[in-house]
């Protein structure tokens, strides 16, 4: 029932867990009745409130058996020990009835979550019985996509996606396995997953006025994609409405291409519900089933690319499962102070297993988010080794992050702390009756290591005083700025009863943990509430300060003579050496608060490192998806190198310096999905080689040949939008041989006239490369960039 142990693993835990453990191995393996101890309870609490505590007794963390994970090894290590908590956990309650039945006013009800637990019971071997019992009695209650009331009392019944997503892995997991017995195997697949064939769930409804959401067509399409799959495999008599055989093919019903390119949106432009609550969980169940369970192996890479993404982008906006950062759609969680109430941060407690936090508020359980941690626990999918260290180690590649979609989000971190804007106003929705739709700015925060997972908890510019066109973008490296700067209640009281408070005049330098922070407060006040105050603040590692005092003094002789205006352009000089041009509040219009149409302006204007002014963007519409540069500190960082880059092509570049290992990705070519992940990292060969190009209208001619032979398999080439190559041949020259080698001769080569595109090809593995010679051949050829050679991990 559940694996055991090596001696090794269990002398590296706590004694108190490694004797939970050898409970865990002695358990009988083929218990048909549901285990009567309780101490399971103990490994994870998730959905239920803790049991009331006696006068001054501790609760127990949520993960309380199972240690947080800080490196990659340990993480790896523990990760089967997460997954049995979590199945334990889920296996808890009992397996309701299926509810609510066909004709129900409602659709809410225990469907979806009687599959999870189902998934977990038969995972342990327990209620089987019961488990086959209730989905034999399983029907559909609604209809797919959105469910709302509309106008003069309709209403649209819908969300049974939410039930199709969690039945798909539960028939996929277990169909050729005797827990499910074969007539539970045909009611399911021919009545419960009742989507199938070609015809997609329409993006918009209602006449075609209101647009279907994001997480409703993922849900519903990869339900449908994998029931399709089903019938293909095993026959029409599983079908729920007997259609055409070509239409369960999903390469003859155009179903494959379909999902290759719906994917590919995601890593160009992110997701439309970004950083959504609860929405985005919804949408990575959905990629997830896709990736563990489609036979195609383009879907299916496509799937697992999406997936990294997803991870990498948590990975650099979190510190230890918190992050703080704009988002779409419910403004009602902008009132959630505690950054775990995000489904996101139970989903990575799984995979990641770095919960400290948890430990430290042990009375908070995940609100929600449970189901999608045991989806992580039972598939397949891990977080790739150089992303996993971004996240759970975050002291060993100190970077700066922008990142742009619809909105705006600047990340800078350290080992001890890590500053996030909050972004910006995004109006979405053009509908009258909604302003759930829009994006939401959160205040920029700065969270401490270790720290409380409350936004209250932290230092934070909470935006604009009258909550209209905020923009939260003032984050340059470890600077930040904006309206109305927050300190913690009571923080500065206890820092001067400790001594680690210095304050003079507008000035505030404190001592917080392996922090020092710089603080700059101005109150003047403002009309119609716009900036009731202003502020900066700067914060440095104590390593690079013998005391808070010294810190201070750096700060004001680097500093010195300068005043700070509410409106308009301010300099400061970091202590770090940037000197940073920026504005804390947009000046007035007229003598009122600044209204713009689109807020999409940085507001840092100017940087210089000494005298040399560093070339910046200031227009956020310009700057590329993702974009990073790592910084040096006292805590061994590494300049002049990067963590991640997306150009908006699709194209994903994954570095770990301190790992050297690095993940490199493309949706960019629908065609040819690349997914390389290797040792070494991302070195871009045409940098340094000679390149001699040739090109017309009609074809372009590159050979390459590289600065010194070496290791690569990943070439890619970038065209504007509206080229329309037709057939590229690639030949290679390698390391020991004097003939060409024809890599690949490819045609009908995958374009686009909306949005820049590549042509992708992986060279595959043998000696080192010398030089590579390109032809392509087409109509209207505008290359966007040289070609790009990348090395590959000897």
């Amino acid at each position: 029932m559940i694996e055991s142990i090596s001696r090794t693993l269990l002398s590296y835990l706590p004694v108190d867990q490694a004797v939970a453990l050898e409970i865990m191995e002695t358990r009988a393996p083929a218990s048909t009745t549901r285990p009567s101890q309780s101490w399971t309870n103990d490994f994870l609490r998730m959905d239920a409130s803790p049991p009331p505590q006696a006068p001054g007794q501790v609760a127990k963390p949520v993960f309380g058996e199972v240690a947080a994970a800080h490196t990659v090894e340990e993480s790896r290590a523990l990760f089967d020990q997460r997954r049995d908590a979590v199945n334990w956990d889920a296996a808890q309650p009992p397996v309701l009835d299926w509810t609510p039945h066909k004709g129900a006013n409602h659709p809410d009800g225990t469907a979806g979550p009687m599959a999870n637990r189902a998934i977990a019971d038969l995972r342990l071997g327990i209620d089987v019985d019961r488990v086959n019992q209730v989905l034999m009695t399983a029907e559909p209650y609604s209809g797919v996509g959105t469910d709302t009331d509309l106008i003069f009392g309709l209403r649209k019944h819908g969300d049974y996606d939410f039930t199709l997503e969690s039945v798909t892995p539960l028939l996929y997991t277990y169909w050729n396995s005797p827990l499910l017995t074969p007539q539970t195997k045909q009611h399911v697949a021919s009545v419960v997953l009742n989507q199938e064939g070609s015809k997609h769930l329409p993006d918009h409804w209602l006449l075609g006025i209101v647009p279907e959401t994001e997480n409703h067509i993922l849900m519903t399409e990869t339900s449908r994609y994998l029931k399709n799959q089903l019938v293909h495999d095993y026959g029409l008599n599983y079908s729920t409405n007997n259609l055409k055989p070509s239409e369960y093919d999903n390469n003859a019903n155009g179903f494959n291409s379909w999902f290759v390119n719906h994917l590919s949106q995601f890593v160009r432009q992110d997701f439309g519900e970004y950083n959504s609550k609860p929405y985005q969980i919804y949408a990575n169940k959905a990629i997830q089933n896709l990736y563990e369970f489609a036979e195609d192996p383009k879907v299916k890479t496509s799937a697992q690319i999406v997936l990294d993404y997803i991870s990498a982008r948590f990975a650099l906006q979190s510190s230890d499962l918190r992050r703080v950062v704009p988002y779409r759609r419910r403004p009602e969680y902008l009132s959630h102070d505690n950054t775990l109430d995000d489904g996101e941060s139970p989903r990575y407690a799984m995979l990641a297993g770095n919960y400290s936090n948890y430990e430290a508020d042990p009375a908070h359980p995940a609100p929600f988010g449970d189901d999608e941690m045991l989806a992580a626990a039972n598939g397949t999918y891990r977080v790739p080794d150089p992303i996993l260290d971004l996240m759970v180690a975050k002291g060993h590649n100190p970077y700066f992050e922008t990142v742009h979609h619809k909105n705006t989000e600047i990340i800078y971190s350290e080992k001890n702390f890590l500053i996030s804007a909050g972004g910006h106003y995004h109006k979405w929705s053009w509908l009258p009756f909604t302003t759930q739709e829009n994006g939401l700015p959160e205040p920029t925060v700065i969270m401490l290591k270790d720290g409380s997972p409350k936004i209250s908890d932290m230092i934070r510019f909470l935006g604009r005083g009258d909550n209209d066109r905020i923009n939260n973008t003032g984050v340059y490296e470890n600077f930040a700025f904006g309206i109305r700067p927050t300190v913690p209640a009571n923080l500065e009281a206890q820092l001067c009863k400790q001594g680690k408070l210095i304050s003079t005049g507008h000035w505030t330098f404190m001592e917080l943990d392996n922090v020092y922070v710089c603080l700059f407060r101005n109150s003047n006040g403002s009309s119609d509430n716009y900036a009731p105050s202003v502020g900066f603040a700067e914060v440095v590692d104590k390593k690079e300060f013998p005391s808070l005092r010294d810190f201070a003094n750096k700060v004001e002789v680097d500093n010195q003579g300068r005043t700070y205006q509410y409106y308009g352009s301010n300099i400061y000089t970091t202590t770090h050496g940037k000197t940073i041009e920026f504005v804390m509040a947009d000046p007035l219009e007229n003598g009122h608060p600044p209204k713009p149409d689109k807020v999409n302006q940085w507001l840092v204007k100017r940087v210089w490192q000494g005298n040399k002014e560093l070339p910046i963007e200031t227009n956020l519409d310009r700057w590329p998806l993702m974009n990073s540069y790592t910084v040096p500190t006292t805590n061994g960082g590494k300049a002049n190198d990067f963590v991640v880059k997306a150009d908006g092509t699709g194209q994903i570049l994954i570095n770990n310096p301190y790992r050297q290992q690095s993940l490199l990705m493309s949706l960019a070519d629908h065609n040819h999905p690349i997914r390389i992940e290797q040792s070494g990292e991302v070195v871009n060969l045409s940098n340094t080689a000679c390149i001699t190009p040739q090109t017309s209208a009609n074809w372009s001619v590159w050979d390459v040949n590289l600065a010194s032979p070496e290791h690569a398999r990943y070439l890619s080439l970038k065209w504007n939008k509206g080229s329309r190559p037709q057939n590229v041949r690639v030949y290679v020259l390698r390391e020991g041989s004097q003939q060409w080698q024809l890599a690949e001769d490819r045609r009908g080569v995958f374009t686009s006239g909306d949005y820049d595109f590549r042509s992708d090809f992986d060279l595959g593995v043998g000696p080192k490369v010398r030089s590579v010679y390109i032809v392509a051949e087409g109509k209207d050829l505008h290359a966007a960039a040289a070609p790009e050679i990348y090395r590959s991990g000897d």
